[in-house]
């Protein structure tokens, strides 16, 4: 199944409307998929989950990481995990990363303004963190919990912690 296949399968399960889905024209696919994911009541670590498995990074549709996105998705993993935040993303929702002990290294880009309330509390194995962007804001408690952390950020950066 490719990727175009899988979205559709996507919208199809949670539209549950053949009519609706029948008159999706293949470029407004992405539009369809991310307003899915942004103004539907679906469930944000089953979404997470589901898209997971089928192979589709669902940061690729979106400008925010929203609340709790993430949490606990990446607890039970045996491999560690490394996460690239794509150049689309610009605010990390609190708690988006809750609890995801199995994540090693994170990679910000500079399009990272915000990072939310408690974003990473609890990655217990979270080593590093480069941020590209020397004019971020973010919370005190963002790596609670996080004991061994090293953050990078670029020389002369002034990160504003609210």
């Amino acid at each position: 199944m490719d990727r175009m296949q899988q979205k559709l399968k996507f919208v199809k399960e949670f539209l549950d409307d053949e009519k609706i889905v029948a008159f999706i024209e293949e470029d407004d696919l992405d539009n369809v998929f991310r307003c899915l994911i942004h103004e539907t009541g679906i469930d944000v670590y089953y979404l997470t989950r589901y898209l997971l498995s089928l192979d589709i990074d669902p940061l690729e549709f979106m400008t925010t990481i929203p609340h709790e996105m993430f949490s606990r998705v990446y607890r039970d993993n045996t491999d560690p995990v490394v996460i690239n935040i794509p150049q689309t993303i610009k605010t990390i929702g609190e708690y988006a990363f809750y609890k995801c002990s199995s994540i090693v290294q994170v990679k910000i880009p500079a399009s990272v303004r915000e990072i939310g309330f408690g974003a990473f509390v609890g990655c217990t194995a979270l080593e590093v963190v480069d941020i590209k962007n020397g004019n971020i804001t973010f919370d005190e408690m963002v790596f609670e919990n996080c004991p061994n952390v090293i953050v990078r950020v670029p020389k002369g950066a002034k990160c504003i912690q609210y």
